[in-house]
């Protein structure tokens, strides 16, 4: 992080603006508050995509990059999959919107993949 750039963020409605640690804190402490979206896919495979009120980008021009998506797999081990960031919240609603729509194709082709096959292998009497 470059000097004079904040390192914590809070959110006044979509837009995030400087803060320091402790009210940072308090915005990690709001789960609900920080979520832009959550979508289940199906058991044991969801998308959520947060606030993370910490500036998570690597280099010190650029907008600070404060917004994350996560693929959970597995729900019990907590185990993910594709991870994205953005630095808006519009950024995010998009970015979370196109990672669930690509996890319900590949689910309804892998479904029809299944289909296919069991028709090709059932008796054609049944």
């Amino acid at each position: 992080m470059s000097r004079g750039r904040s390192t914590w963020y809070r959110l006044i409605g979509r837009l995030p603006v400087p803060c320091t640690a402790e009210e940072a804190e308090r915005v990690l402490e709001d789960s609900a508050g920080r979520r832009v979206a959550s979508d289940v896919i199906m058991p044991g495979l969801s998308v959520s995509t947060v606030f993370l009120a910490l500036d998570h980008s690597m280099f010190q021009d650029g907008p600070p990059v404060l917004f994350e998506t996560l693929v959970f797999s597995d729900e019990e081990s907590g185990e993910t999959g594709e991870q994205r960031r953005y630095t808006s919240w519009a950024e995010a609603e998009v970015g979370h919107a196109e990672i669930v729509a690509g996890l319900r194709r590949q689910l309804a082709d892998a479904e029809s993949s299944i289909a296919t096959t069991l028709k090709r292998k059932m008796p054609k009497d049944c």
